[in-house]
């Protein structure tokens, strides 16, 4: 249609717009969504249209919506509100959203939109683990999570999710240095207690080290000592090591933190 056909559309979506006639506007979203000259404008009519579809909705809107998000995607790897939007649409259908993520985040150039998608992937994998079944392969999500620290080597949930798609893979040492190093740089206290209890469950599990896993129990309890988690966790580490005295300490520590029931579980 060329220049011609663009002039059309620009027309139509300003009498569309002054009318408050929505049907016309989305048809003039849909037409700039293929005649406008940049990628990134293409994506942002794309998204229009998908947004003024959902606003009128009715049977199959969603999925007209998602088609359209994804076209978006595709054609602008750095539209934020295409993956907001589909994280949304697509949480029922974990593959599909991997396979439009995955291509999105080896093209995208913020820094920002390539930890989304890496997050997005990650979290859709551990999705599909959580379900019951055999999972998608983790090492999928573990690619993607990659990428999204290199642009934040330090982000904490980042390396939380990353730490459970190396658990789910078995990568186990991977795991425990993922862990360690989110100990290391947060400053969260919640964040640490998660990624402690997490390494316990690592060293009395797979890594086969019980006085490891004593050692991160007892990190918790050094800022916690009332922490009735941390207190049975401690009793059944020292019941699998023969380890009477400190049976006996964390019994002791459980039915003192019984009497405190304001106190964190």
């Amino acid at each position: 249609l060329g220049r011609e056909g663009l002039l059309a559309a620009r027309g139509l979506e300003r009498l569309a717009s002054r009318e408050g006639d929505r049907a016309s506007l989305l048809e003039s979203q849909l037409a700039l969504s293929t005649l406008v000259d940049r990628a990134e404008d293409r994506a942002r009519c794309s998204v229009r249209a998908a947004e003024l579809i959902l606003g009128q909705g009715g049977e199959g809107a969603e999925s007209r919506a998602a088609s359209l998000y994804e076209k978006a995607l595709a054609t602008d790897p750095d539209n934020e509100a295409s993956v907001i939007a589909l994280e949304r649409l697509l949480h029922n259908s974990p593959e599909i959203l991997i396979d439009h993520f995955r291509v999105a985040q080896e093209s995208a150039t913020k820094d920002v939109q390539v930890a989304q998608l890496g997050r997005a992937i990650g979290e859709s994998v551990m999705q599909t683990h959580a379900a019951g079944g055999p999972g998608l392969d983790a090492g999928v999500g573990i690619a993607a999570m990659r990428r999204a620290l290199t642009k934040s080597p330090d982000d904490v949930p980042a390396l939380l999710l990353m730490s459970r798609l190396q658990r789910a893979q078995r990568l186990f040492p991977d795991a425990r240095d993922t862990l360690l190093h989110v100990i290391g740089v947060t400053q969260d206290a919640e964040a640490c207690t998660l990624a402690q209890f997490s390494l316990a469950d690592l060293y009395e599990g797979p890594l086969g080290r019980l006085d490891l896993a004593e050692a991160s129990i007892q990190a918790i309890l050094a800022t916690d000592g009332r922490n009735k988690r941390a207190l049975g966790r401690l009793f059944d580490v020292a019941k699998a090591r023969g380890d009477r005295a400190l049976g006996i300490h964390a019994l002791a520590c459980l039915v003192e933190a019984a009497s405190h029931p304001t106190e964190r579980t």
